[in-house]
C-alpha cells in the first residue's frame, strides 16, 4: 500500500487533536479530579503509538509523526488477516505497538531495539484501542464501550497465528494483535480499585479513563528523582534545554533523560 500525505497527515492529527489532549491524572487524586458515573477503563501499555491503515488486504502502520513504519511485522501481518476475515473493505485503527514481557509491563525501549533489530521484530504486538475510520466513514460512538465492543468484535472473535513461510491460519487465540484490556465501572471508588489492583497490584504503567460525557483521562503514579544537570543547549534567549542524569553508588553518572 502506497502511503500518502493525507494518510501521515491523519495519523499526525490524531495525536495531536485526540490522544495528545487526554487529561493528565495523578494517581492519588482519582477521587479529587475525575466524575462521573459509567466508566470504561483500559489497561496503559508502554508502547509506541501507531495509526495502522488498512486497504485492499494490506496493512501499514504510521507514527504520530506520520513516519512509516517499515519491514516485514508479524503482528501487522495478523492485523490485516483480521480485517480481511471480518469482511472489512477499509480501516484506520489505533494501537500500541509494544513487547510483551514475561512477569512485567512493557516497556518502551524495547519497541525502539526491536524495530532496529530483524531478528527480534516477531517479538512485536499491537494493541488496537481506538477505531477512526471503518469502511470509509468516521467511527462514532456515544461511549467507549461502543469502540471496545468493536474492537473485541474484529480481533477477538477469530484470530489467528502464523506457520512457517510466514502463512497465516485462524485459530481461537493470539497475542500479536489484541484489543486493550477493559473493565467497567459504575463509580470513581470502583475506578480507584482498578487503578490498584492493575498499577499498585500489578505494575502497570497506568490506566486510560472514559466516562459517559467523552472525556479521557490518563492516569499514572507520580514519581519523584533527585537528577543533576550535566549538559546544556542554549539559543540566543538562553538556555533552551537540560540533559539529566542521576548518580550512582560508584560515583558513575547514567543519564536518562532531558528537559526544559
Amino acid at each position: 500500500m502506497e502511503v500518502t500525505q493525507d494518510m501521515r497527515q491523519k495519523a499526525i492529527d490524531y495525536k495531536k487533536n485526540i490522544a495528545g489532549k487526554f487529561m493528565l491524572v495523578e494517581g492519588a487524586k482519582i477521587k479529587a479530579r475525575i466524575s462521573g458515573e459509567q466508566f470504561c477503563v483500559t489497561r496503559k501499555i508502554d508502547g509506541h503509538l501507531q495509526c495502522v491503515f488498512y486497504r485492499d488486504g494490506a496493512a501499514v502502520m504510521l507514527n504520530s509523526q506520520g513516519k512509516e513504519r517499515t519491514g516485514e511485522l508479524k503482528c501487522l501481518d495478523i492485523f490485516a488477516a483480521f480485517m480481511g476475515k471480518k469482511g472489512v473493505k477499509s480501516a484506520i485503527i489505533a494501537a500500541e505497538l509494544y513487547v510483551p514481557r514475561e512477569g512485567g509491563r512493557p516497556r518502551c525501549g524495547d519497541v525502539q531495539s526491536a524495530l532496529a533489530d530483524a531478528a527480534k521484530r516477531d517479538t512485536l504486538a499491537l494493541a488496537p484501542f481506538d477505531i477512526i475510520e471503518l469502511d470509509g466513514q468516521p467511527f462514532v460512538a456515544a461511549h467507549y464501550d461502543e469502540v471496545h465492543a468493536k474492537l473485541t468484535e474484529l480481533f477477538s472473535l477469530v484470530n489467528v497465528t502464523e506457520n512457517d513461510g510466514r502463512k497465516l491460519k485462524m485459530t481461537k487465540s493470539s497475542s500479536f494483535c489484541r484489543p486493550v484490556e477493559m473493565r467497567t465501572a459504575a463509580s470513581v471508588d470502583e475506578v480507584q480499585q482498578i487503578y490498584e489492583d492493575w498499577v499498585e497490584g500489578e505494575g502497570a504503567e497506568g490506566i486510560v479513563v472514559h466516562n459517559e460525557n467523552r472525556l479521557i483521562s490518563k492516569v499514572k503514579p507520580r514519581h519523584s528523582i533527585d537528577a543533576v544537570v550535566v549538559g546544556y543547549s542554549t539559543t540566543e534567549r538562553g538556555i533552551r534545554d537540560v540533559l539529566l542524569a542521576v548518580r550512582h553508588e560508584d560515583g558513575a553518572y547514567q543519564m536518562f533523560g532531558h528537559g526544559l
